[in-house]
């Protein structure tokens, strides 16, 4: 994928509206982190559940924060 490619999909109505929705959703994962909602009983699930929530969150912010490589001249994959 070139850059050219790269802001074509960044730009494209489809990736915008998923942008969205995926913004939302780490949204309300971070807001139920500060609400308490992964505070358990049992011993260890607070740690377990919030770790989960956390990797999915990271996992969310890799993809919105995607810029295309500065560095290198394409992306992996890339037929030249």
């Amino acid at each position: 994928m070139n850059i050219e490619q790269f802001a074509e999909f960044k730009a494209n109505p489809t990736t915008v509206e998923i942008t969205k929705i995926l913004t939302d959703l780490r949204d309300i994962w971070k807001e139920n982190l500060a609400n308490g909602s992964t505070l358990c009983t049992e011993v260890g699930e607070t740690a377990l559940l919030t770790a989960r929530i956390v990797g999915k969150i990271e996992g969310l912010d890799e993809f919105l924060e995607l810029e295309y490589p500065k560095e290198e001249t394409s992306i992996e994959g890339e037929e030249e």
